[in-house]
């Protein structure tokens, strides 16, 4: 009988020294109202100044948040994939601001990122006619005249 208590007295100390973490939905619903951004600033992009700036607003509405500025997406991917790793138990997003010149992201670079974490895209600047027909015409031809027609009319 005493034997038993002993080792019952051993296994709760052992299980307190392990800080066991109970996923309660209480403690789910915490954790999901908080978010750790990881924010890929372009360094290559015309307008890197715009790009801080909403790189810091960003970070700003985060729990945890991780600036990077990088002249390569993918790199910058990579290292926001390995920060958010690490990261507390919050809903996670990466958010790229760039430019987003032909060629800056290659879909190879998306799959770099962690399942269950969310990604979304701000442009800095304004494209040129060229690039959005270049681009317009490489998806979809049939809508380059319409593309070029909004993209050179004034705002």
């Amino acid at each position: 009988m005493l034997l038993s208590v002993r080792l019952g007295v051993l296994a709760l100390a052992v299980l307190a020294g392990a800080h066991p973490v109970v996923a309660t939905r209480w403690r789910q619903a915490a954790w999901n109202a908080r978010v750790s951004r990881a924010v890929i600033i372009d360094s290559t992009s015309a307008d890197a100044v715009a790009g801080r700036q909403l790189a810091s607003q960003e970070a700003a509405a985060a729990f945890r948040s991780l600036a990077i500025e990088s002249a390569d997406l993918a790199d910058g991917i990579a290292r926001a994939a390995q920060w958010l790793a690490s990261a507390p138990p919050s809903r996670r997003e990466i958010v790229v601001v760039s430019g987003f010149r032909m060629g800056a992201l290659h879909p190879e670079a998306l799959s770099l990122i962690p399942p269950g974490a969310g990604i979304r895209f701000l442009r800095v600047g304004t494209p040129r006619v060229e690039q959005v027909a270049h681009a317009v015409a490489a998806v979809r031809p049939s809508l380059l005249a319409y593309q070029l027609l909004l993209a050179a009319t004034p705002r």
